[in-house]
């Protein structure tokens, strides 16, 4: 993706959270913008933390209980994601287009996966089962190819299967 594209796809995107934060009925505040545009921004997925550090740039009066209440009001009116990652929380703001995060256990980097057209997990659990799903969020844990590829990648006694532990 080139820099414009990059640039208009995220204006893009910041303008389609304020739209639905104005939708859901919260004000666009100059502190509420300023951390909508940079998640619009941010594929790393950042923490509150980093949310912090990285708005108070540009107000710097912008206090940590401001972010972490701003982000709250954000996953609420279903303008951003949480990922809980067990240890960690980290926000998304790319909720417009249906993607997977992967999510590696050596070094923690998170990386977003372009989901097909019309996948819709949701829709198979609730024809199967009748599971009415009211957020869906796809989640792989594994290694990604660069810890792959290191020294921590030799070969272990144990697989993950599942999220548990199994002998091979």
């Amino acid at each position: 993706m080139n820099q414009t594209t990059h640039e208009n796809t995220t204006q893009g995107r910041a303008g389609r959270m304020i739209e639905c934060m104005r939708r859901s009925g919260l004000r666009v505040t100059p502190q509420r913008e300023a951390i909508v545009r940079l998640l619009a921004d941010d594929s790393s997925h950042p923490s509150a933390e980093s949310v912090h550090a990285r708005a108070a740039l540009e107000l710097p009066w912008m206090s940590k209980a401001t972010v972490y209440n701003t982000l709250n009001s954000l996953i609420q009116a279903g303008v951003i994601q949480e990922l809980d990652l067990g240890h960690e929380r980290r926000f998304d703001g790319r909720t417009d287009e249906p993607h997977a995060h992967l999510v590696c256990r050596v070094c923690g980097r998170i990386e977003d996966v372009d989901l097909p057209e019309g996948f819709d997990i949701a829709g198979l659990a609730d024809a199967g089962t009748g599971f009415r799903a009211e957020h869906v969020q796809v989640k792989l844990t594994g290694t990604c190819r660069a810890c792959a590829a290191g020294p921590e990648a030799s070969p272990s006694p144990c697989r993950r299967a599942g999220g548990h532990i199994q002998p091979r």
